[in-house]
């Protein structure tokens, strides 16, 4: 995902998929980077490196989709969707 369109970048900036729009679970962090995964486990299940600077997002990376185990390790809200 390198290039984003104005929509896909603003989801992401709300910390939204740009996929399916649902909200984005933080997830491990390393360096300045963090990543973030889609709370939607029927449908999306897709994870995003996330770099912020001063509130503003400058770095984004696709990095594809990710299994359940992974993300009930950082879901400690139980905000994920699945039915």
């Amino acid at each position: 995902m390198t290039q984003l369109s104005g929509r896909d970048r603003q989801r992401l900036q709300a910390r939204c998929c740009p996929f399916c729009s649902l909200p984005l679970i933080e997830g491990p962090t390393g360096g300045r980077s963090q990543n973030f995964y889609c709370s939607n486990r029927v449908d999306c299940l897709n994870g995003f490196n996330l770099t912020f600077y001063n509130g503003e997002l400058i770095f984004q990376q696709h990095i594809g989709t990710i299994s359940d185990a992974q993300f009930r390790r950082w879901d400690k809200d139980r905000k994920w969707v699945k039915q």
